[in-house]
């Protein structure tokens, strides 16, 4: 964690310094929040993503529970209706039966298709697919045995200064044999008029339907609607027009689960595009 974190320091000092001019704060990039836009990048910008995310819970001593996740993601828009991305990052789990480890977590292939445009206060529409590879396959290393693809629907529109983004989507969990149904909404307010500075909170709930192969039974059961269920609040800030810093913390009730991220992203304009 101490060398993301004096990545993050040292990105923060040279960015700035090589950041290409725009006009106005319009770098949309993948954070932060759990919840997808519908509006994919300006077309060729490179965006490169970066955060840490620890989480424990509140019962147990956060060198047993504290898990922590670095993830490194790269996007890209060949098309103004087109986003494609590449992510992948390290997990450290510090307790577990076989103890201490630190791996790789799966690698994602991802696309978003935007379908309607958002203009106004008329709402945009968009899909996003995302294709979940495990990484060090045939080893004990392996955070996910199989290939998870996951389905999002996004809608999100404008009102004024705040702006709001709803979404449902589904992953098969291919090696589970089960289904997980999700749901997001988010309220993101623009404290300024240009947009730099950004606050949000976000409700995250879960359906999950799973295989019970228990007493031969071999049916679909019902998880529960509440399952994993998180509240998100957060902010964010352009340090310059191409570099955006933001961080969240977010709470599960139900299982006192705490967690806490912070998070850095660098669109590199490629062509000076507009929409």
């Amino acid at each position: 964690m101490r060398r993301f974190l004096f990545s993050l320091l040292l990105a923060a000092f040279i960015a700035p310094l090589a950041a290409q001019p725009d006009e106005t704060y319009n770098f949309n990039p993948g954070r932060p929040g759990f919840a997808y836009g519908s509006t994919p990048l300006i077309r060729h910008t490179l965006s490169a993503e970066a955060f840490v995310r620890t989480d424990g819970f509140a019962y147990m001593p956060l060198t047993e529970a504290g898990h922590v996740l670095n993830r490194y993601t790269v996007r890209y828009s060949p098309l103004d209706r087109l986003e494609l991305a590449l992510g992948v990052g390290l997990e450290h789990i510090p307790s577990n039966p076989a103890g201490q480890r630190t791996m790789l977590s799966p690698l994602s292939l991802m696309a978003r298709i935007n379908i309607l445009k958002k203009q106004g206060n008329l709402p945009g529409l968009a899909f996003i697919g995302e294709l979940s590879l495990p990484v060090g396959a045939g080893s004990s290393e392996a955070v996910s045995p199989g290939v998870n693809p996951t389905g999002v629907i996004a809608i999100d529109h404008n009102y004024k200064r705040f702006s709001f983004i709803y979404n449902v989507g589904a992953e098969w969990l291919l090696d589970d044999h089960g289904v997980d149904l999700f749901y997001a909404f988010m309220v993101c307010y623009g404290v300024d008029t240009k947009g730099r500075w950004n606050i949000y909170g976000e409700f995250v709930g879960h359906h999950a339907w799973a295989w019970d192969f228990e007493d031969g039974n071999d049916e679909w059961k019902f998880k529960g609607i509440l399952y994993d269920l998180k509240f998100r609040f957060g902010a964010d800030f352009f340090i310059t027009k191409n570099l955006k810093l933001d961080f969240s913390f977010a709470l599960n009730p139900f299982y006192v689960e705490l967690q806490g991220e912070i998070g850095l992203s660098y669109g590199i304009p490629l062509k000076k595009l507009q929409r």
